[in-house]
Order: structure tokens, then C-alpha cells, then sequence
């Protein structure tokens, strides 16, 4: 029993080592690039930048509000996708927000 934990140990200690080795090697693989060629580390960047920005830009959604009656219809006003419907703008909102709790909604007829 002894032996067996003995060797455990080892063998965990071993994995950890290898694991700890293997990253400062790909971490010194990237910086290496990094000196190498800094102008494709910068295009990198822009581009991550970029990506950033539109994943913002998804989060924040422009609505447009049509009221039909007594009830209210609020679609997105970019790609006119249905988003939900109350009986009055409060309501449908709170359905919107419901079915997309990740996003921020804004325009005209919302209180920001």
C-alpha cells in the first residue's frame, strides 16, 4: 500500500512538472514569434479588436416598437427579427428581455 501511494504521488508530481515545462515552452514559442515578426502580432490585435467590437455591438440591440391595437410588437431594427409583444411597451419588453437575457436592448420609446 505503501508503494502504491509512493508511486501516485510520483506519477502526479511527474504530470504536474511535464504540464508546468510545456507551458513556459509554448509560452516562450509565442514570444519568440512575437520578436520575431511584432507587425503580425499588431494585425492580430486590430483584428481581436475588431471581433470584440461587433460581439458589443451584437450585445446591444436597436429595437423598433409598432403598436397594432392595444398591443405592442418590438423587433430588432437591423435584421426587422420579431423579439416580443405585450399589452403595453413595458410588458413586451420584459418578454424580450426574457427570451434574450444576454442582450442590451435601446431606441426610440425606451428609457435608457
Amino acid at each position: 500500500m505503501n508503494d502504491a501511494m509512493v508511486m501516485f504521488f510520483l506519477n502526479v508530481s511527474i504530470f504536474f512538472a511535464a504540464f508546468f515545462l510545456g507551458c513556459l515552452y509554448k509560452n516562450r514559442q509565442i514570444i519568440n514569434k512575437m520578436i520575431a515578426n511584432p507587425d503580425a502580432f499588431i494585425v492580430m490585435m486590430h483584428d481581436l479588436k475588431k471581433m470584440l467590437e461587433v460581439e458589443e455591438d451584437i450585445a446591444n440591440t436597436e429595437v423598433h416598437i409598432e403598436q397594432v391595437g392595444q398591443h405592442f410588437y418590438i423587433y430588432n431594427k437591423t435584421t426587422n427579427q420579431f423579439l416580443g409583444q405585450g399589452r403595453s411597451i413595458d410588458e413586451a419588453m420584459t418578454v424580450v428581455i426574457d427570451r434574450f437575457p444576454n442582450m442590451n436592448f435601446w431606441g426610440k420609446g425606451l428609457e435608457k
